[in-house]
């Protein structure tokens, strides 16, 4: 489904040598409740006398956030295949716990599905084993067309020969033994239905059942164990994935703790501390543990202008390579175990299970680690939104450092080599307000790509190969891209701080056929509003041919980023924005490398909400079905 919590730009096309562009998409995706779809079965019928043909078709949904969520009033629709009417099942007195499920369904036959739950809600389920679209909404008006949009649209899943409505892709086309499975046990949340689903074995669950590790309370969501100045330079970033303040209040001691594999407290989270929605809380070591060097990301951004991402507490000691670390609810040694761990992350080194979740990322080099070292870290992939979090360490976490080096002997589901950067947040740092601060078009009127080198048009992107041209500079070989959205500020509240993490890049190292792109600092430009061809307009914000788009600044710590910004980086605007205002920003991309390309940001403004919530509308509130784009363009 499309995620809830999340804007991106993806930028899906062809730089191709010279100036051509090929098929082009972007697409802008923000917000949707908790609340998806998490397993659809269209198979055969029960294969006994006396029961209906589709009396073992079913769709599971399922609570993969942290708060209770009501869906009373809702329905789940779904059309055979395309052209055919949509089907209503309405839901009344329904209200999800987190990491529950719920199941529709007409019955089950003796020969059906195993096992066999009690359907928490009956109706007609009547879909087809190899093409149907189904839908979760908000209302139980029926849906009306072959691909509906509109606010009532919570999730939908595509399967098979149907119209693609959205979600990027169909899921796998499932047998009559198979089901369309949401992976992660119902969480992962891609934007896409092909990467999002698979085909296995049909396994309903209905209300009854709650999944074993309900996802978020509280994560690791990004650290590293050495860095620039040596062993020392490390840190540990918490991060609360809720859409309301999280509270740390242990039970049983002073608060909670971030242990290693040894049994060691590295740090502890005191009782009392408000960790905002979607904010971070930071630890990092001061030269502690006797070790060499400490932490040298102060430098970076935090909240105000004049904030760093300093700790909010510090490390006890250091943490070597390739140990697992984990969070405890608790700070009790003693207490350490599987029903108090809360998250961990550890390399497939790491002997200790309860310290790492899956096999673990693979080992990396302990050569990096000099000091000099690398200038690295392990984050959470951001492409759905929101830090992902299935339980398996080695495909929820990915790494970059400034100078794309190689990490690690072994990439198996596991990319050791990307161009990026350290991004610690701390409590003090933006949060991430995708669903309302909204992007649209700086003109309407022209959705293409401009490619004339003697001209700043206000398109949707521009392309320019005099390498620099006032745009920024190195790295920029083979010119530039200049990526151009306006930004709505709905939060209601002047925003004071605005910037831009890179969550999807294709940047280095790229194969061939494959862009090499990387952030850089961009100026204020005046640029000209335009048709698809090229003749002036006024354009819709100030009624002048001319419009202001204002530049980002790439951020960086003590040791900059002398390749471009990569994974993880952030882009920010010094301007603040007003409650209702709007304004035009660009996001300028050196191009090191033609090739095809996308480029995902997820949206983070201060200040927070200042009640510790945000809201969680549905994606179609949130700009995120009607504003898929697509486009096509060429010199």
């Amino acid at each position: 489904m499309q995620s809830v919590r999340r804007l991106f730009f993806a930028a899906l096309a062809t730089l191709a040598l010279g100036f051509a562009f090929s098929t082009s998409q972007v697409a802008y995706a923000q917000g949707s409740p908790n609340v998806v779809i998490s397993q659809v079965y269209g198979g055969a019928g029960c294969g006994t006398a006396g029961c209906s043909t589709y009396q073992n078709d079913y769709i599971e949904l399922f609570n993969r956030g942290t708060t209770p969520v009501s869906i009373n009033g809702w329905s789940v629709q779904y059309a055979a295949a395309t052209g055919t009417a949509w089907q209503v099942t309405n839901l009344t007195n329904v209200t999800l716990q987190p990491g529950q499920y719920y199941l529709v369904a007409e019955s089950f036959g003796a020969n059906g599905v195993s096992p066999l739950p009690t359907p928490d809600t009956t109706g007609t389920i009547a879909m087809s084993a190899t093409a149907a679209k189904v839908a979760l909404v908000n209302t139980t008006v029926a849906l009306s067309g072959a691909c509906p949009t509109g606010a009532q649209i919570v999730d939908l899943v595509g399967y098979g020969a149907t119209a693609n409505c959205s979600e990027t892709a169909p899921a796998p086309a499932p047998s009559t033994t198979t089901a369309d499975v949401r992976k992660g046990g119902g969480r992962v949340d891609t934007n896409n239905n092909s990467l999002d689903f698979t085909a296995a074995t049909p396994t309903p669950r209905n209300s009854s059942t709650i999944a074993a590790a309900i996802a978020g309370t509280l994560i690791i969501s990004e650290f590293r164990t050495f860095g620039p100045t040596g062993t020392c330079d490390e840190f540990v970033e918490i991060y609360n994935p809720a859409n309301n303040v999280a509270a740390v209040q242990s039970l049983d001691s002073p608060g909670y703790a971030v242990a290693q594999s040894n049994g060691n407290v590295l740090f502890t989270i005191p009782n009392g501390t408000s960790i905002p929605a979607r904010g971070h809380f930071l630890a990092v070591n001061n030269g502690g543990g006797g070790c060499t060097g400490s932490f040298s990301g102060s430098a970076y951004p935090a909240g105000s202008p004049a904030a760093t991402a300093t700790g909010d507490t510090t490390l006890n000691e250091n943490i070597p390579e390739n140990v697992g670390i984990a969070l405890f609810n608790t700070s009790n040694q003693g207490s350490f175990n599987t029903t108090t761990r809360l998250d961990a992350v550890g390399s497939t080194a790491e002997a200790n299970t309860l310290y790492k979740e899956g096999t673990g990322y693979p080992a990396f080099s302990v050569a990096l680690s000099g000091n000099p070292g690398v200038n690295y870290s392990i984050f959470r992939d951001a492409r759905s939104g929101v830090p992902i979090d299935t339980g398996n360490n080695e495909t929820d976490f990915q790494t970059a450092d400034i100078n794309g080096t190689n990490l690690c002997a072994s990439t198996i589901n596991f990319q050791c080599q990307r161009l990026g950067a350290p991004g610690p947040e701390n409590l003090s740092s933006p949060v991430q307000r995708n669903a309302v601060i909204k992007a649209s078009l700086v003109d309407t009127q022209c959705a293409s790509i401009s490619v004339n080198p003697t001209l700043r048009s206000a398109c949707r992107f521009e392309r320019r190969t005099d390498a620099g041209s006032g745009y920024g500079s190195s790295p920029t070989s083979t010119g530039t891209l200049s990526i151009r959205r306006r930004f709505t500020n709905n939060t209601g509240a002047p925003v004071t701080r605005l910037r831009f993490r890179i969550v999807d890049l294709t940047t280095f190292p790229s194969p061939l056929g494959t862009a090499d792109l990387r952030a850089i600092t961009s100026t204020q430009v005046t640029a000209t509003c335009q048709s698809e061809s090229g003749t002036p307009h006024l354009c819709t914000d100030n009624a002048s041919p001319q419009t202001t788009i204002e530049g980002t600044t790439l951020e960086t710590d003590a040791f900059g980023q002398p390749n471009g910004g990569g994974f993880n980086s952030t882009l920010s605007l010094a301007t603040p924005l007003a409650a209702g205002a709007s304004i035009n920003v660009q996001f300028l991309l050196g191009v090191e490398q033609n090739g095809a390309f996308r480029f995902f940001i997820n949206v983070e403004a201060l200040p927070a909400p200042t009640n510790g919530a945000i809201a969680t509308p549905t994606k179609a509130q949130a700009a995120g079905k009607a504003a898929r784009v697509a486009q096509k363009g060429s010199n």
